[in-house]
């Protein structure tokens, strides 16, 4: 027998307007090797009095605005992803009531994306360095699994940064073998930088076709 999960939607930690649940078609979070952590909302929308369409939307899922997805199941709540915002799209069919409207938002790996500048790094360990870079978007870094490159040395050959930070992420752990991801737990993510054959959490594959009426 199916169980029912109950969702809360929060912006920053603010949860989604109950009137706004009730129109929250479906919901949709995955993650894989190799890749961000993603969640897609799909919201029923209808034409309001004034002629326009889902106004609350634009102004509560802005760009990179926070979006934290909870599921409660029986007496245990599960955080699913803390989120920023990406995309906002509005389908419109020739049925009204088919038109819907579109979020996706991108784990919190996305921060670390959109930092841009370069730091130097020359001689200091793997491990520092996933730290720093971690620390710096408030990721709790957890080093279970990072390599460990010995002592700080000045004579280290360490890559120069040309990109942004998760890129750099992704290029040191090319090198070593390695994977880097979050996971959520509660408001702040752990951030990972593991070998690929070490044990990590179980895949994110969650579909939920949302009912709220209630």
């Amino acid at each position: 027998m199916a169980v029912a999960a109950k969702i809360t939607i929060r912006l920053g930690e603010i949860p989604l307007d109950p009137r706004h649940m009730r129109i929250l078609k479906s919901l949709e979070v995955e993650a894989g090797v190799g890749k961000q952590a993603m969640v897609r909302l799909k919201f029923v929308m209808g034409q309001e009095t004034s002629g326009d369409w889902a106004s609350w939307a634009e102004e509560s899922f802005t760009p990179a605005t926070e979006l934290k997805i909870d599921a409660e199941v029986g007496e245990r709540t599960r955080r699913l992803i803390n989120a920023v915002v990406t995309e906002f799209k509005m389908d419109f069919k020739a049925d009204p009531c088919e038109s819907q409207l579109e979020i996706v938002g991108m784990d919190s790996l996305e921060k670390v994306k959109r930092h841009t500048e370069r730091h130097p790094y020359g001689g200091q360990t793997l491990r520092t360095i996933v730290s720093t870079i971690y620390n710096r978007q408030d990721i709790t870094p957890d080093l279970t699994g990072t390599p460990d490159t010995g002592s700080p040395n000045p004579n280290r050959e360490t890559p120069t940064q040309g990109q942004n930070d998760l890129e750099y992420l992704r290029r040191l752990a090319e090198q070593q073998g390695c994977e880097v991801y979050v996971e959520p737990n509660g408001s702040r993510d752990h951030g990972f930088f593991k070998r690929l054959d070490e044990p990590r959490a179980a895949e994110i594959g969650t579909g939920l076709a949302a009912n709220q009426s209630g």
